[in-house]
């Protein structure tokens, strides 16, 4: 079931708000990305004080692959989105790609696909369309 869940659309990245983040960081002090996400399960989700779930392991799996120093946080989307935007040395995931945030980060892969569907009694009338954000 997890296998058909991760072939649904939700996007792996990472957003680095600086554009020279070795700069930023003293010779003596190493960079280390704050990586943070929502709980939402059975992607990504907290358990016994762990933070677990396939979209986890493979931003782990990248980050240590890559020998990047790093912490993941959940947070409130909403907070945590904020701070991806705001904040240096920041990664979010899991986060859908839409044409409003396509400049706003630096995309680097997916991790899942998902197809949205809105299913409704054919007399209701939608005067607009409806976006899924």
């Amino acid at each position: 079931m997890i296998l058909n869940f991760l072939s649904c659309i939700f996007l792996f990245l990472i957003v680095v708000t600086s554009t020279d983040l070795i700069a930023q960081e003293s010779k003596d002090q190493a960079l280390k990305i704050r990586v943070l996400t929502e709980d939402t399960f059975p992607i990504q989700y907290l358990e016994n004080g762990k933070i677990l779930g396939p979209s986890t392991e493979l931003v782990r799996s990248v980050l240590n692959e890559a020998n990047i120093p790093y912490s993941i946080e959940i947070l409130p989307w909403a907070r945590a989105y904020n701070v991806a935007l705001t904040q240096p040395n920041t990664m979010i995931y899991s986060l859908a790609r839409t044409e409003q945030r396509e400049d706003l980060f630096q995309w680097i892969g997916s991790v899942m696909r998902l197809n949205y569907y809105l299913v409704g009694m054919e007399s209701l009338k939608l005067s607009q369309p409806i976006t899924v954000v």
